[in-house]
């Protein structure tokens, strides 16, 4: 998992976190589950105006989550004071990674 800001010509065409997950070949349609827990990624991309992006190749997840800021840094103050927003989002990435996963 990391944060990436991802530009093409000064242009921002992606700003989130970004997951590489691996699986055992064929163990998870991440079509299927993403329908499935469609409430709980649509109640996560509305608590943090985000979007979920999600796809799979072979044996490859690749989970997307779109949104803006900078995340985990702690270099001025106001940073250190939203590390426990960041704690619970980050909480919150992972019990996402884990739904879509099936692995909760």
């Amino acid at each position: 998992m990391c944060e990436l800001h991802v530009f093409n010509l000064f242009k921002n065409i992606f700003s989130g976190i970004f997951t590489r997950i691996k699986i055992p070949e064929d163990s998870i349609n991440i079509r299927l589950s993403k329908a499935q827990n469609s409430a709980y990624i649509l109640a996560f991309e509305a608590k943090y105006a985000a979007r979920v992006l999600t796809s799979q190749k072979q044996n490859e997840i690749f989970i997307a989550i779109k949104m803006n800021g900078n995340f985990f840094d702690a270099d001025n103050p106001k940073r250190i004071e939203s590390a426990d927003e960041n704690i619970v989002m980050l909480k919150d990435i992972v019990d996402l990674i884990k739904k879509i996963t099936g692995a909760s």
